[in-house]
């Protein structure tokens, strides 16, 4: 009788237990939606998957050259099947001539994810790469790193390390060889591209490595005509970027700043969540930031999510031709909404938008899904924002006198901004 009472009140007890489980759930789901809100739609699949795709014939061919090689083949240890399938699918994402849509193996995928936080330490030499069929492409240069003082550029492609090809390489081994002590010399023989891909040129570029502690987000205050002006620059849209950006934020503020010039130069791909939300601080509550539209998927439309605390504050945007896709949204919904000047040259023109899909064996693909527009409807993939003063870059007066003539000219706009107000 007694272990009957005992098994009972365990079945009591797994009872609620499993009820207080399921109030939890609803209750967190609840409270997570609450936060936020309506800002970010699901994206509900509309497309029909096509399973009559037929790879019988890719198969028995691959299965033919194996085995082909594995009985003729004069040096049978080269022969890694494992590598082969590796480096087959890589070829497959990379036949599409899409460079934002990429296959990452598990070597990578740790540098990838890494990466993704927004603050870490870079060891060598700045820049984040991912490997392609003709070397190791270099997908975004942090500001203030040996990479870019060495003027290394996104889709730059490095073949050469120390005068050893990297083509036979996995990524590991490529990264492995580009890093080194601190102070150290590396150099890389670097493949660029015109945009258009019509044009090639190979550069022999000298870097000196440095361990450093990158920071997302970094801000000043200047007296600029007797004015307070707040100085931000954003360096990479990670995961902690909107935690280092209220952080700064409330610096300038305590500081009772008048203007702000911030600065986006040297900037690649990066979250978009991110850039809605840094943007939320200078837009209105509920005006649209950016919009989304998917071939297989809902439109997403991406509002402002909170009290624009910066909105009153004349702004300068400054931009570069790296400046592009999570950037380019900031800068162009602050001149839609709020009429903040851009100021420098052309953007790179880079809104697609690549989602990141993880398969069982911590592989990853980063694609394509579709584009975005601007608050005004504005769609600039491959045709760049055109800045509202175009400043040229003086290379010898930045390296002899240390004088940044872009941030120049937007202390002048600032003026022209007040001036006008």
């Amino acid at each position: 009788m007694k272990n009957q009472w005992r098994w009972l009140w365990r079945l009591t007890f797994l009872f609620w237990l499993l009820c207080w489980f399921l109030i939890f759930s609803i209750t967190q789901q609840w409270w997570v939606r609450s936060l936020i809100g309506d800002t970010i739609s699901v994206k509900e699949p509309v497309r029909q998957l096509s399973w009559d795709v037929d790879f019988d014939d890719v198969n028995k061919k691959f299965t033919e050259i194996y085995n082909l090689l594995d009985s003729d083949y004069y040096k049978k240890e080269k022969i890694d099947l494992k590598t082969m399938k590796k480096g087959s699918i890589k070829s497959f994402v990379e036949a599409i001539g899409d460079p934002y849509t990429s296959y990452f193996d598990n070597e990578q995928n740790s540098e990838f994810i890494a990466d993704l936080q927004g603050e870490r330490d870079f060891e060598w030499i700045g820049a984040v790469v991912v490997k392609k069929d003709e070397g190791v492409m270099i997908e975004q240069v942090l500001k203030w790193s040996p990479a870019a003082s060495a003027w290394l550029k996104p889709l730059d492609v490095i073949i050469k390390v120390d005068e050893l090809s990297v083509a036979d390489e996995t990524l590991q081994e490529s990264v492995n060889r580009i890093r080194g002590p601190e102070w150290s010399q590396v150099l890389l023989i670097v493949l660029r591209k015109s945009r258009d891909g019509s044009e090639a040129s190979l550069l022999e570029v000298e870097v000196t490595r440095a361990a450093l502690k990158q920071p997302s987000v970094i801000s000043s205050v200047e007296k600029v005509w007797s004015k307070d002006v707040g100085k931000m620059t954003i360096a990479l849209i990670g995961e902690q970027t909107d935690t280092l950006f209220i952080q700064e934020i409330r610096k300038l503020l305590d500081e009772n700043i008048e203007w702000l010039i911030l600065d986006l130069r040297w900037n690649w791909w990066w979250f978009l969540e991110e850039a809605v939300r840094i943007s939320s601080w200078f837009i209105p509550k509920g005006e649209l930031v950016v919009r989304a539209e998917y071939p297989h998927f809902a439109d997403d439309v991406f509002r402002s999510k909170w009290p624009a605390v910066l909105s009153t504050l004349p702004v300068v945007v400054l931009v570069d031709e790296l400046t592009a896709s999570a950037w380019e949204i900031i800068a162009l919904a602050l001149r839609e909404k709020i009429g903040a000047r851009i100021v420098w040259t052309q953007t790179f023109g880079k809104w697609s938008i690549q989602t990141l899909h993880e398969f069982s064996d911590d592989t990853w693909l980063k694609f394509t899904v579709w584009q975005r527009f601007s608050p005004n409807d504005t769609l600039i993939d491959e045709v760049w924002i055109t800045p509202d003063v175009i400043v040229d870059f003086d290379e010898d007066i930045y390296l002899d006198e240390y004088r940044d003539t872009q941030s120049e000219s937007a202390e002048r706009v600032l003026l022209e901004l007040i001036e006008q107000s």
